[in-house]
């Protein structure tokens, strides 16, 4: 269990200061630089499905589909984020509200680990858990109250759990 933990302290103390500075990041963009960015997200879509479908048939003699496969859904997924961005954004929030559940569940079973250790602390790692488990549910089912403030409640959200995962990665190496 030792080696366990050693291995995912690191982990976690990685992914910590990734969230945090991905939070500051998104806290201080506006709503129109990411349709801006979703924008330019579907240009490079547009851009590899043309040249995609370019290969397919200037290189008639390939054998393979592949390049066409490829070339006709980014063309329609790249048309479709230069013309309706928003579209994206709407889903984003419902994602990164599955990616909390999917991390809360995850710090439950790391807490429950410290706790089979006799580590204290393992009921605030517990709560932290439920609290972000909380605000995913909320991401979920109300996805358009968060678009309003998408990426600064998604930074707050990234800032907090870096934060928390930054105290658990030092909490847990203290017993190391």
């Amino acid at each position: 269990m030792k080696s366990y933990l050693q291995q995912t302290t690191k982990q976690t103390a990685s992914l910590a200061l990734l969230y945090i500075l991905g939070g500051i990041f998104m806290c201080f963009f506006s709503a129109g630089v990411l349709v801006n960015l979703v924008r330019v997200i579907g240009a490079c879509f547009l851009i590899y499905g043309i040249y995609q479908a370019y290969l397919y048939f200037a290189h008639r003699t390939l054998n393979s589909s592949a390049a066409i496969l490829y070339g006709i859904p980014c063309i329609i997924g790249g048309l479709i984020l230069l013309a309706r961005p928003t579209w994206l954004i709407s889903f984003f929030p419902i994602v990164v509200g599955v990616i909390m559940l999917i991390n809360g569940i995850l710090q439950i079973q790391r807490s429950m680990i410290l706790k089979d250790a006799r580590f204290t602390g393992w009921g605030f790692n517990t709560l932290f858990a439920i609290v972000l488990m909380i605000g995913g549910a909320f991401l979920i089912f109300n996805p358009m109250g968060a678009v309003k403030n998408l990426l600064k409640i998604g930074g707050i959200f990234l800032i907090v759990e870096g934060i928390f995962m930054l105290i658990q990665s030092f909490e847990t190496k203290k017993y190391l």
